[in-house]
């Protein structure tokens, strides 16, 4: 999609107060297109991991009623929070970016960083690396 185009296609709103951040509102289907253009450009989407994860999907797919996981994923999944892939955290850099984890961690509360990440953390947008970027590492 052209930048051009994509400018028509997105609405900017001024933020009123200093301080606040100006935000931008754009149509689902504007969005998905985005969306997918990035995962296709982007390592981080991985069909099999995301496979894997998705049995249902694969099912789905194998009857023709879903073309692809990235499809799925771009349609539903990012909207469910699904993880687009085996994004694997540091965890010295989990612990270290999140000390109500470093604490519940240390009492033994969570057991697995790597589990929590997957379950509950990604959802929340706890950073699994330094300098994680959809487009991989940096």
């Amino acid at each position: 999609m052209q930048f051009s185009r994509l400018r028509q296609l997105i609405t900017t709103t001024k933020a009123e107060k200093p301080g606040d951040e100006d935000s931008v509102s754009m149509s689902a289907s504007t969005f998905m297109s985005i969306l997918h253009a990035a995962l296709y450009a982007s390592p981080m989407f991985n069909e099999a991991s995301y496979n894997a994860d998705h049995p249902d999907i694969v099912a789905a797919i194998m009857r023709g009623e879903i073309p692809s996981a990235i499809e799925h994923f771009v349609k539903t999944g990012y909207f469910q929070d699904a993880l687009p892939g085996n994004i694997v955290i540091d965890e010295n850099f989990y612990l270290s970016e999140n000390r109500d984890i470093a604490l519940a961690f240390r009492k033994g509360q969570i057991k697995d960083l790597q589990k929590h990440f997957e379950v509950q953390g990604y959802t929340e947008g706890r950073l699994p690396y330094a300098k994680y970027s959809v487009w991989g590492r940096v």
